[in-house]
């Protein structure tokens, strides 16, 4: 039988524990209160955790009665402690005590505008909407020595994340003389039906002064990594034979095939393979000075041959009005050659009637 005095003994360590734990509880709550109203830092929240939660282990091991010396655990908790808050002393005075808060979507958009702004570049800023969620935000900065950059941002909770930046290296063949390309934006629209909204975009260069070059490209997004990929439409490599004879550039690493001004239409599916091209534009049925092209039996399409900027329309003259063709390669030189052979010819188009080309 143990008495009294025995028991209280007992006792006392486990009621030296439960003290212990309530301390340390009661700190905890004491350190997040205070990282809850003054918000500091990461890392500072971290030790100020670790600082308190041996602070309190310590603090339990000399309520038992133990020796600093003898109590290794105490010990260390104790140094680990110190450890703890000189590192949050050390962060608090590189870094600043609180957290920086996140400028807002404005500022942002200031803040990039600005640093695009230091080279001297002229910068257009536009918010799309591109896909579901908040809008993205497509800036582009040109500048007469250099191709226009453009840069697409997204907002990822508030904070904008660039997804793309793209500048262009255009050539004019055949010497290869290097050119600055401004960009604009043509339409915004759905175009291959996947929920999400493609830019139909031109990059176009003035080297004569009197007639743009201008090269169609399509800006898309990938929904599995949520960034943008810009690619030119004509390239003469996938056009293959159909590309003979039509103007290129040099854009990046590829040839590709520019438009006129009145060959772009924006308002069509602009993708690959169902193009207008250049001195070309797809008309409704009917057009009594159009080309229908038939191509492999399938449903004609109806194309209006255009002179270049700044000189009469053109027209179709003399042989069918419709041409049936064996391929897909109904432009460039395959198209000439098969008008030439069943008779007919381009003239201008003038007051209503279809000319011979002036000389």
């Amino acid at each position: 039988m143990t008495s009294p005095g025995e028991e209280t003994s007992a006792a006392r360590p486990a009621l030296v524990t439960a003290g212990g734990l309530l301390v340390a509880v009661a700190l905890l709550q004491i350190g997040q209160q205070v990282i809850g109203v003054f918000d500091p830092r990461p890392a500072i929240q971290a030790a100020l955790i670790v600082a308190v939660g041996l602070a309190a282990l310590a603090a339990e091991r000399r309520s038992a009665g133990r020796a600093w010396r003898g109590d290794r655990i105490a010990l260390a908790a104790g140094l680990g402690c110190a450890a703890a808050l000189a590192t949050a002393g050390v962060v608090w005075a590189t870094a600043g005590f609180s957290t920086p808060s996140t400028p807002t979507v404005a500022e942002q958009v200031d803040a990039i505008r600005a640093g695009l702004r230091r080279d001297g570049a002229r910068v257009t800023y536009r918010r799309l909407r591109l896909h579901q969620g908040p809008p993205s935000h497509v800036f582009v900065a040109a500048a007469p020595s250099r191709s226009a950059e453009l840069r697409i941002y997204d907002d990822v909770r508030g904070s904008l994340e660039r997804r793309l930046a793209f500048r262009p290296d255009v050539h004019v063949p055949p010497a290869g003389r290097a050119v600055a390309a401004a960009f604009r934006v043509e339409s915004v629209r759905d175009l291959d039906g996947d929920g999400q909204r493609e830019i139909l975009g031109v990059y176009e260069t003035n080297p004569a002064g009197a007639e743009y070059q201008r090269v169609p490209v399509l800006i898309s997004r990938s929904s599995g990594t949520a960034r943008y990929a810009i690619a030119p439409l004509l390239p003469v490599a996938a056009l293959g034979r159909a590309a003979a004879g039509l103007p290129a550039l040099r854009f990046g690493s590829a040839d590709v095939v520019w438009v006129a001004d009145l060959a772009l239409d924006p308002g069509r599916r602009f993708v690959p393979g169902q193009a207008t091209l250049a001195t070309r534009v797809v008309l409704p049925r009917g057009d009594p000075h159009g080309l229908a092209v038939t191509v492999r039996g399938r449903v004609p399409r109806h194309v209006r041959f255009w002179a270049l900027e700044g000189t009469p329309t053109r027209c179709v003259r003399g042989g069918p009005r419709t041409l049936e063709l064996a391929s897909d390669d109904v432009l460039g030189e395959p198209l000439a050659d098969a008008m030439a052979a069943a008779g007919l010819a381009v003239g201008d188009y003038v007051d209503g009637r279809c000319l011979e080309p002036a000389s």
